[in-house]
């Protein structure tokens, strides 16, 4: 049983990470400096209010914003698939 608890503790754990990484409100709430705003906020922050955005920029950041997730999801992926082969699901 310690062996499928691994698996399932990682899968719970990136998916928390992804969930919190990408949280906008939360921080958007709570932090009063924009010294502390997250990614997510700051990326929002490149759109202007006059319908200009500087779409370079925007995605260069966004890019930038999912490259620790994806490291992250491919470096766990193993354990994904090792959780689906205990658990007997068929794919």
């Amino acid at each position: 049983m310690l062996p499928s608890i691994k698996s399932v503790a990682l899968c719970v754990g990136v998916m928390a990470l992804v969930f919190h990484w990408n949280d906008f409100f939360t921080p958007l709430i709570y932090l009063n400096s924009s010294q502390k705003y997250t990614i997510s906020i700051g990326l929002q922050f490149l759109n202007s209010t006059q319908g200009t955005a500087r779409i370079g920029m925007m995605m260069a950041v966004a890019v930038i914003t999912m490259l620790p997730v994806l490291i992250i999801f491919f470096l766990a992926q193993k354990y994904f698939i090792e959780g689906i082969k205990i658990s007997g699901l068929k794919a």
